[in-house]
């Protein structure tokens, strides 16, 4: 199965106590996460990753069903943490993933959250 043909389920993390918005990705989306996940790859993040706090959390991102990429990628703070189970890694991302993913908020249904927030 062709990692295209399915998409990515988005998860909007920002709620504390709450279910957080999510939505799929659509091909053209797809597409470019992946090319952007497979570019971020080649850059390991050796620093701390933050901890947790309230509000804006970045990013949930599960993987296409049959896709040879990992099950599930974290994007948020300029890092890109992907993993299997309780196995993770992480990336930079050198390639702006963050800044696409928040792009699409701000095109739909939930960009008065990042406004309410105060995220660019």
């Amino acid at each position: 199965m062709s990692e295209h043909n399915s998409n990515f389920e988005i998860h909007f993390l920002v709620y504390s106590g709450r279910t957080n918005p999510k939505w799929s990705s659509d091909e053209s989306l797809t597409k470019e996460i992946i090319n952007k996940i497979r570019s971020s790859e080649q850059r390991e993040f050796k620093g701390t990753i933050p901890a947790p706090k309230l509000g804006y959390q970045g990013f949930l991102l599960i993987s296409p069903k049959g896709s040879e990429l990992l099950e599930s990628f974290r994007v948020f703070n300029g890092i890109i943490l992907g993993g299997n189970g309780s196995r993770q890694q992480a990336w930079k991302d050198a390639e702006g993933l963050e800044k696409i993913l928040l792009d699409e908020v701000r095109k739909g249904e939930y960009a008065n959250i990042l406004e309410i927030l105060g995220i660019d």
